[in-house]
């Protein structure tokens, strides 16, 4: 009988881990983003019916920060690839959030 151990297969590099953030618990603390993902909300009828999950590093632990801010999603989209991990600060911009 195989082990796992035996089949090589690697965990995924781009899943993303760690205990949920809230967005209130980062707004003015420089936060590194590692990855994210676009995918469908669990609330379609709220604003563009997805949701952005990104892997962040604070103090050195990674954790889940989701939010459906489509102004984030809209930002951290016209970011090359390549260009990941980037440091950055998320603030509250009126009613919605933004990168700086």
């Amino acid at each position: 009988m195989n082990s796992f151990a035996e089949l090589g297969i690697k965990p995924d590099p781009k899943k993303i881990i760690g205990h949920r953030k809230e967005m209130k618990d980062v707004i003015g603390i420089e936060i590194i983003i590692h990855h994210y993902n676009i995918a469908p909300s669990k609330y379609p009828g709220k604003g563009n019916g997805l949701r952005l999950d990104m892997q962040i590093e604070l103090e050195k632990t990674k954790y889940l920060l989701r939010t459906g801010s489509t102004q984030l999603q809209y930002l951290i989209g016209q970011v090359p690839v390549n260009k990941f991990p980037i440091t950055t600060t998320i603030e509250e911009d009126g009613e919605s959030f933004k990168f700086t």
